[in-house]
């Protein structure tokens, strides 16, 4: 495991983050193997299930997540597919505390390095928030490693709402579950409760880990356009990060295996929201390509 203690505000932070890392692996549903990988970036960390002889599926959370933030999905997903759930570098997970820039080929770099660790030469990819952007950046950096992409609540195709800067704001200042439960019922539709293992891991997250102050940009249109995996774009209808009005927008610029897909009755973290929606429509457009 590599030693990304350099990332938390303290040391016991950090074994308090690594040990609800272990006790979330322990109750994950499903059988697993964990494998630690060579890049140039440093050491890539990921959870590992599904049939070997299945196609790949490479899931990527968003900013301060990890792997184990795919429990809810992964029974689903890993009867159709083997899925390599990755700890990103720089995030909450054991791969290394490496945080390249996010302007330049680097996060792409590091991507094709895992697949070729893997020795998987195409795969499907999808990822939520900035798991989202990355598998963009993937998806435009090496075409030729990519089947079909699902970016999910995705960071890069519209500007971030001022009222979340707002909520995440006080998180960062703070640090407090009252903070943090401000954050996430704001990011949750009104009708349904917070999440109570998003608001457990959310608040030992967001009171130990120093997060990233850096963005990832917006993808230009240009660069959307020379995308050339089939894209299914998935938002909530109470997605409270982004305007999913300015996202439907930015789709009818864009080639015509661009698709975006609004779940209903759920927010920020959809795949928490409305599993039994979205999981099934992620393996049909991976499979069907509608």
């Amino acid at each position: 495991m590599a030693d990304n203690s350099s990332l938390y505000k303290s040391a016991a932070g950090y074994a308090a983050v690594m040990a609800f890392y272990d006790a979330n692996l322990k109750s994950w549903p499903v059988p697993y193997e964990c494998f630690t990988l060579p890049t140039r970036y440093g050491e890539t960390h990921l959870i590992a299930s599904g049939s070997p002889d299945a196609p790949a599926l490479v899931l990527m959370r968003g900013a301060g997540g990890n792997a184990t933030l795919w429990a809810p999905d992964i029974a689903y997903l890993s009867r159709y597919f083997r899925v390599y759930a990755l700890d990103v570098i720089g995030e909450t997970g054991k791969s290394a505390p490496t945080r390249p820039s996010y302007k330049g080929p680097a996060y792409g770099e590091w991507l094709v390095d895992v697949f070729d660790a893997l020795k998987i030469e195409r795969a499907n990819i999808a990822g939520t928030s900035r798991g989202g952007w990355l598998t963009l950046k993937i998806a435009l950096y090496a075409p030729e490693r990519v089947n079909r992409i699902v970016p999910m609540s995705a960071e890069g195709i519209a500007a971030v709402s001022s009222k979340f800067f707002l909520r995440m704001f006080r998180v960062l200042l703070f640090r407090n579950q009252a903070a943090v439960y401000n954050l996430l019922r704001f990011i949750t539709p009104p009708d349904l409760p917070v999440n109570k293992d998003l608001m457990e891991e959310r608040t030992i997250v967001y009171k130990h880990f120093r997060q990233s102050m850096n963005r990832p940009p917006l993808f230009t249109d240009d660069e959307l356009c020379r995308i050339s995996a089939p894209t299914l774009l998935v938002f909530g209808e109470h997605e409270g990060v982004y305007s999913v009005d300015a996202a439907i927008k930015r789709v009818t610029r864009l080639p015509n295996h661009f698709h975006i897909e609004i779940i209903p009755n759920a927010g920020h973290a959809l795949d928490y929201d409305q599993p039994e929606i979205v999981n099934p429509r992620i393996v049909k457009f991976l499979r069907d390509g509608v």
